[in-house]
């Protein structure tokens, strides 16, 4: 709390910089901190240690905030990625708020671009930027729009939608979605207004459901194609452990769509991007908990529950209902093999995509 009414007696900075940091690589997380120091004035640089000081990196947050008046660390017990960036969001005194991810960087003119876009855009909301995707060492430029522009009023069904089906927009970005809270800057007093937090009780997508409530209340949103982030993107970063409440995440995300689109009165093509949103999924089901079954009867009991997951209401509504103009090509052909119902079918395909992806990764390595 004194540390609170430290920053408050002195002039709020421009940028309230907020890092969630959990069992990051050592070098990793000094290569973050260590850009973000890179020209910082009129900058405060908030870390939150989610793991109570217990490993090296909230020995590494200490020493930075020992050596610069502008860092300010809160360790913190492990609660997860939503509850730091909120406990981070809480105590930031700055005009604007931007967020890093601490495996990730930022360019040297960071700091400089973002000030020349807030000047340039005072009645904005919503900044956003572009980024670099990292696929180690071979770096790629992610637009999350084909050019700088301005959204407002129903225009900003385009960005929202990109954060349900990749087909249901009229863009989608090569490398990542708009959803990541990277990359953007958000005007602190709108944030706080309009009640916006990441929702603790989502373990998947928080960051999609926060920039859709983030979009639909802003009164402008302005796209910069100026790269100034650096996401490190591993092709071996997806993980192979069994995941039982995969499919519950899932559906609390899925819920929370269905309620923003109900709420606001969306238009139908919010709806057909939903039914797909819910059954591209399923490739996430599968690789996370239907592939593993070894036994006879366990592989029995996965192609039961695989049937039993479609013939949900839900699910089947959405099998029914789905738009086929929204598909993508590669999705045409995933959701043609849904409707089939059968796991052993739906497993060759997803070993089809696995063998894809080796391919793909051995053209980054």
């Amino acid at each position: 709390m004194d540390r609170v009414f430290e920053m408050l007696e002195k002039k709020s900075p421009l940028f309230s910089v907020i890092v969630p940091t959990y069992k990051i690589s050592e070098s990793n997380l000094r290569q973050c901190i260590d850009s973000l120091l890179y020209d910082s004035q009129d900058v405060e640089i908030i870390l939150v240690d989610d793991n109570e000081n217990s490993d090296m990196c909230g020995k590494v947050l200490d020493e930075y905030a020992e050596k610069y008046n502008n860092i300010s660390v809160i360790h913190q017990e492990n609660q997860g990625v939503s509850v730091a960036r909120n406990v981070g969001m809480s105590i930031a005194v700055g005009k604007y708020l931007v967020f890093v991810d601490p495996d990730d960087w930022v360019a040297e003119n960071f700091y400089s671009q973002m000030t020349l876009a807030v000047q340039k855009n005072p009645s904005s909301d919503v900044i956003i930027l572009a980024a670099i995707v990292d696929y180690n060492g071979k770096q790629f430029t992610n637009h999350f729009w084909h050019t700088s522009r301005s959204f407002q009023g129903t225009a900003k069904d385009d960005l929202e939608l990109q954060l349900i089906a990749k087909g249901a927009t009229s863009y989608f970005p090569t490398e990542i979605g708009v959803g990541v809270p990277w990359a953007k800057i958000y005007r602190n007093e709108f944030v706080r207004e309009s009640g916006l937090d990441f929702n603790p009780s989502l373990r998947r997508m928080q960051d999609n459901i926060f920039n859709m409530y983030a979009f639909e209340f802003a009164n402008e949103i302005v796209y910069i194609d100026e790269p100034i982030y650096y996401y490190r993107k591993s092709m071996d970063s997806v993980t192979n452990k069994k995941n039982d409440k995969v499919i519950y995440y899932f559906d609390l995300v899925n819920d929370e769509v269905e309620k923003f689109i109900q709420k606001f009165n969306k238009p139908k093509i919010f709806k057909d991007a939903l039914h797909i949103k819910r059954l591209i999924g399923i490739n996430s089901y599968y690789k996370l908990y239907f592939q593993f079954a070894s036994t006879s009867s366990e592989k029995k009991k996965m192609r039961q529950e695989f049937r039993e997951l479609l013939e949900r209401e839900e699910y089947a509504n959405s099998l029914k209902q789905v738009n086929t103009a929204y598909l993508l090509p590669k999705e045409k052909i995933f959701i043609s093999i849904l409707k089939k119902k059968n796991l052993r079918i739906f497993s060759f395909l997803q070993t089809l995509e696995k063998l894809s992806a080796r391919l793909k990764s051995r053209h980054f390595s």
